[in-house]
């Protein structure tokens, strides 16, 4: 049995007698993982951080050259492309909730030190202009396009879709 420190006011007087088990390894991984990623700050000058940033420019340039190309030509809405275009778009707004999450932890310069206080990154990036136009960017466009009303031939289905376009400020 450990003694527990907490006192009741006695000075100093132990609380109670508490069994503390040992973490199995199972536990112990699950506390590092969660540890790893409640502390996990992006240092915006690491390879890690421009590998991420490759990444969404690739969403972002997908849906800015694809939903273009599918208003344009009225076939690419047709047969198996739809199937295909559904599950491609499907990623990218993925990739754009993930990246929506991390821009709360990539962390900034402030006279010269990396701040890396969640908190704070936290603070920053709500009150920035980045945070909104990242909320309107991941509105879960294939919900309506999906039940959209207008036959899947016109053009208004994928201009649901615009909305992605403000993303373009990642790149």
């Amino acid at each position: 049995a450990v003694v527990s420190t907490q006192s009741t006011g006695n000075f100093g007087a132990p609380a109670d007698i508490k069994e503390n088990k040992p973490l199995s390894t199972k536990d112990k991984g699950w506390n590092c993982l969660i540890n790893f990623f409640c502390h996990f700050v992006f240092d915006p000058f690491s390879d890690i951080y421009y590998y991420w940033l490759s990444i969404i420019s690739l969403a972002v340039l997908y849906n800015f050259i694809i939903i273009p190309a599918r208003v344009s030509f009225s076939e690419l809405e047709q047969g198996n492309f739809f199937t295909t275009w559904m599950i491609i778009d499907i990623l990218a707004d993925v990739l754009y909730v993930i990246d929506f999450f991390a821009s709360f932890r990539i962390g900034f310069l402030e006279r010269g030190l990396l701040v890396t206080d969640t908190a704070q990154l936290s603070k920053k990036y709500v009150k920035s202009m980045a945070f909104y136009i990242d909320i309107f960017s991941i509105i879960p466009t294939q919900i309506v396009y999906a039940f959209s009303l207008a036959p899947r031939s016109t053009y208004i289905a994928p201009l649901i879709r615009l909305t992605k376009f403000f993303k373009f400020h990642r790149l």
